[in-house]
């Protein structure tokens, strides 16, 4: 164990966490999560797209940023992140995770960030640009 302030505890989690997952996307293609894409509304595009873009951008996104930028309420997101984990486990088990990490201490549910694997990240980014 190396220790780690209380401030940056959070963003270390997220750190190994994300590390961790970072090849667990073997078996997906362009094609698999295109056409997996093209199957989902537009707020659910909207969301697995910021997600990825809060991965590759090393800025995990929350609950509450994701309710903000979908126009919906942080329920309604939850929501929507727990349909495309079950579709996403369905189309190829758990080889592509998405993540709802536990919110910093002191923080709200609203603030729990969601990831998913670099790779995969990088994948649903070029798949959204190409539509």
């Amino acid at each position: 164990m190396v220790p780690v302030p209380d401030e940056l505890e959070a963003r270390v989690r997220d750190f190994v966490i994300q590390r961790g997952t970072a090849s667990l996307h073997a078996g997906w293609s362009q094609e698999s999560i295109a056409g997996f894409y093209d199957q989902l509304d537009e707020p659910s595009q909207t969301v697995i797209e910021v997600i990825a873009r809060g991965v590759v951008d090393d800025e995990p996104v929350t609950v509450a940023k994701l309710a903000e930028v979908v126009g919906a309420t942080t329920r309604e997101v939850l929501g929507i992140t727990l349909e495309l984990v079950h579709r996403l486990r369905a189309l190829g088990g758990a080889a592509f995770p998405l993540l709802l990490l536990d919110a910093p201490q002191g923080a709200d549910g609203d603030q729990r960030p969601v990831m998913m694997p670099r790779d995969g990240a990088h994948v649903v980014l070029s798949t959204a640009a190409r539509q």
